[in-house]
């Protein structure tokens, strides 16, 4: 009986697995096609052009006592 739920769910990683890999490596062809990855090297995520370095500063700290 153990066996059957252990074997049942090994399949079924297995097979999520399977179905993510090929819907990956599908979106990735996909995007290879549009050229959509040479467009995005020159992007960092992390920086907007709305925000400038002034937006990112801590703001300053009130005086101690």
């Amino acid at each position: 009986m153990d066996f059957d739920i252990v074997m049942l769910l090994a399949l079924f990683t297995i097979g999520a697995v399977l179905v993510f890999g090929v819907w990956s490596l599908t979106r990735a062809k996909k995007a290879q096609d549009r050229g959509e990855g040479t467009a995005a090297e020159g992007r960092n995520p992390f920086h907007s052009e709305k925000t400038g370095p002034e937006h990112r500063k801590n703001p300053p700290m009130p005086p101690r006592n």
